[in-house]
C-alpha cells in the first residue's frame, strides 16, 4: 500500500491480482504490468561470456508481451478446481494481499500444457 497526495487529501492506493483486473477492465482491455514498466533492458551478468567487442550482453525482459490479468484468471480456475470452497474470482482476487508473479508465470502454463497437449 502506498500513501499519495491529491487535491490536498492523503489518499491510499494498493496493488494486487484484483487490481490487474480493474486496470484491464476500466481501460478497455489494458495490461497494467505492460503499460507501466514496458520492456525493461537489463546488463547481464558480468560472466565475460557472450561479450562481443567490449559491449556487454544485455538481456530484456518485455512486461507488455503477457496478459498477467488472464494469468491471475488462469490461476483462480486452477485454485477453485483443486477447492470448490473457493470464493469467486473477484472475493479470492481481492483477499490475495501478496504474490509472486514470476513463480505464476513459471509454473502455472506449465502445468497448463502438461495436463491440455
Amino acid at each position: 500500500m502506498v500513501e499519495v497526495e491529491i487535491n490536498g487529501e492523503a489518499v491510499k492506493a494498493s496493488y494486487s491480482i484484483w487490481a490487474l483486473s480493474l486496470y484491464e477492465q476500466e481501460f478497455g482491455g489494458a495490461n497494467m504490468l505492460g503499460d507501466l514498466f514496458g520492456v525493461q533492458v537489463f546488463d547481464a551478468p558480468a560472466d565475460g561470456e557472450g561479450e562481443d567487442e567490449g559491449k556487454k550482453p544485455e538481456f530484456k525482459l518485455d512486461f507488455t508481451a503477457n496478459d498477467w490479468a488472464m494469468l491471475s484468471r488462469v490461476l483462480w480456475a486452477g485454485v477453485k478446481n483443486e477447492d470448490d470452497s473457493t470464493p469467486s474470482f473477484a472475493e479470492w482476487a481481492k483477499s490475495v494481499e501478496s504474490y509472486k508473479i514470476f513463480e505464476i508465470a513459471g509454473k502455472v502454463p506449465n502445468e497448463v500444457m502438461r495436463v491440455c497437449f
